[in-house]
């Protein structure tokens, strides 16, 4: 006696050898020897092919790298979705390709915000540096204010044998720019308390050499006017016979050679 499955309810079947056919005792169904046995071929056959697509789609989910890759795998799992965990695993794919595509879209805004950051960037650079150049070379961020004064007569002074009258003022040249100055010519309008003017005087600093007044830095220097003929020069006279504090001060930058090539000249 061989034994086969009913095709209608699965109950094994008894059939003796040679017969073509084979009754059910369960659902009473007649089958046919020869239909058994090729519906269950052809049921092993199907079940071999789903196995082999089902092992190839785990072998994708193995390689997959990018959320087109898991959406393809989804896919392929729900056309067998009926066999083993294809239903889970396609849900899993469908999962890990939305996270995917959130990451891309994620470097996405990332590389186009780096991107628009480069080009202002390279467009706010000039502009700055250029902002940046003006402040450094900026005439106001140099002060020169007097400090003092001193008068000298000197007898004898060659080729001057009356003797010659000197006034040293000392100046303190203060550079708050963000370069260096090489060269600096000052006004200096003296006025006594009243504010009547008496005059000026033209100081340079740095003529013969450089005057290498660093930024951020200041320098003492003492600058000094003189005559043979005192009675004549009216602002020399009232400084040599005054005090420093009878005088009132005030400056004009007339020109500027800063380290770095740039100058100004003042209107």
């Amino acid at each position: 006696m061989a034994v086969v499955k009913c095709k209608m309810c699965g109950a094994s079947l008894e059939y003796e050898e040679g017969l073509g056919y084979a009754r059910c005792e369960y659902c009473g169904t007649v089958n046919m020897i020869n239909e058994v046995f090729e519906s269950e071929a052809e049921q092993t056959v199907e079940i071999d092919k789903t196995e082999i697509e089902y092992q190839h789609c785990k072998e994708r989910i193995r390689h997959a790298k990018t959320n087109a890759d898991f959406r393809n795998v989804a896919f392929a799992l729900e056309d067998i979705a009926w066999y083993k965990d294809s239903l889970a695993l396609s849900h899993q794919c469908r999962q890990k390709a939305k996270e995917l595509l959130k990451q891309e879209r994620r470097k996405k805004h990332i590389k186009r915000a780096i991107i628009i950051s480069i080009i202002a960037l390279i467009i706010l650079i000039p502009i700055v540096i250029n902002c940046a150049s003006k402040n450094n070379h900026d005439k106001t961020k140099i002060s020169i204010n007097a400090t003092s004064m001193r008068s000298e007569y000197r007898e004898y002074d060659p080729p001057y044998i009356n003797g010659r009258w000197y006034v040293y003022i000392t100046f303190k040249v203060e550079n708050k720019s963000g370069v260096d100055v090489d060269y600096l010519s000052v006004t200096t309008y003296i006025s006594d308390k009243n504010g009547i003017s008496l005059g000026t005087i033209r100081s340079e600093f740095g003529n013969n050499s450089s005057l290498n007044l660093k930024a951020g830095k200041y320098q003492i220097h003492e600058n000094y006017i003189c005559t043979n003929h005192l009675e004549s020069e009216p602002l020399l006279y009232a400084l040599y016979n005054g005090k420093f504090s009878d005088f009132i001060f005030d400056y004009k930058i007339e020109s500027i050679e800063f380290s770095d090539g740039q100058y100004y000249f003042g209107e």
